[in-house]
């Protein structure tokens, strides 16, 4: 199959965790269209070598990082993702502070949507990969404005997402994500919303 889409983004806090057991998380929820959302998994690579050969290797994942972009980030998702801090004035009006404070812990998610079509019917069949990162911390590196000039040229932010592994179960391994593929987007999407405990 190929992946002909991207559709929808969660965040949700991390309310609690305890080693060995599942996350807890609060409500969370979307935080903005998804534009793309690029992947890089960073994997150890060490060898011990015994008797002139390799004989032990460790290859296992040590950490993720997922780079998304959507068409929009308001500051107060910027604050609920990243933790910039929120201040509301008399009257209700609100300030944005950058300050040294780590950004939340949180899980994240997302729908890709794939296409395969049967070379021998003809008939095309469309599938939904919901995908959801345990435990991620997001930050914003560098921010973009342009002045309008005879063409338009859109400007939309990237949101930098560190996954790291998380002990939620007994098996003594540290999960990264979990991924299910669904035969419609709204299935999908209610595997994201479980995790994210948000309600429509």
């Amino acid at each position: 199959m190929a992946d002909i889409g991207l559709r929808y983004a969660a965040f949700a806090p991390v309310s609690s965790h305890t080693e060995g057991s599942a996350i807890t998380y609060g409500t969370g929820r979307e935080i903005g269209m998804m534009i793309s959302a690029n992947v890089a998994i960073t994997r150890n690579s060490n060898r011990l070598y015994a008797n002139d050969v390799v004989a032990e290797e460790d290859n296992s994942i040590s950490e993720a990082q997922i780079t998304i972009n959507t068409d929009d980030l308001t500051l107060d998702n910027e604050q609920f993702m990243c933790g910039t801090i929120k201040n509301t004035a008399t009257g209700g009006a609100s300030t944005y502070e950058d300050a040294d404070d780590p950004a939340p812990l949180g899980g994240f998610g997302y729908v890709r949507v794939r296409s395969k079509t049967n070379q021998e019917t003809g008939v095309t069949a469309k599938s939904y990969i919901a995908t959801w990162w345990y435990k991620v911390r997001a930050r914003i590196e560098a921010e973009a404005a342009q002045t309008k000039g005879q063409n338009l040229e859109w400007t939309t932010p990237n949101i930098i997402l560190r996954a790291m592994g998380a002990y939620i179960d007994n098996t003594d391994k540290l999960k990264f994500r979990i991924r299910q593929s669904f035969d419609s987007y709204a299935a999908a999407k209610a595997f994201i919303d479980d995790f994210a405990n948000i309600t429509t």
